[in-house]
């Protein structure tokens, strides 16, 4: 139904938003801490090379 990379977008992105909603509902959005939600997707960009290789 759903491929690999698709999937794994979805989770990913879910993630970010969660962690961007928790840091905003707990006022602690600094740049540094926003920083942190590109992590994510340096998680799927080496998700998504591992999958397509």
């Amino acid at each position: 139904m759903f491929d690999t990379p698709l999937i794994l977008a979805g989770v990913v992105t879910l993630a970010s938003v969660i962690y961007l909603h928790h840091l905003i509902r707990k006022g602690r959005a600094t740049a540094k801490a926003l920083l942190g939600a590109g992590v994510f997707y340096l998680v799927f960009a080496a998700g998504l090379v591992l999958t397509l290789v």
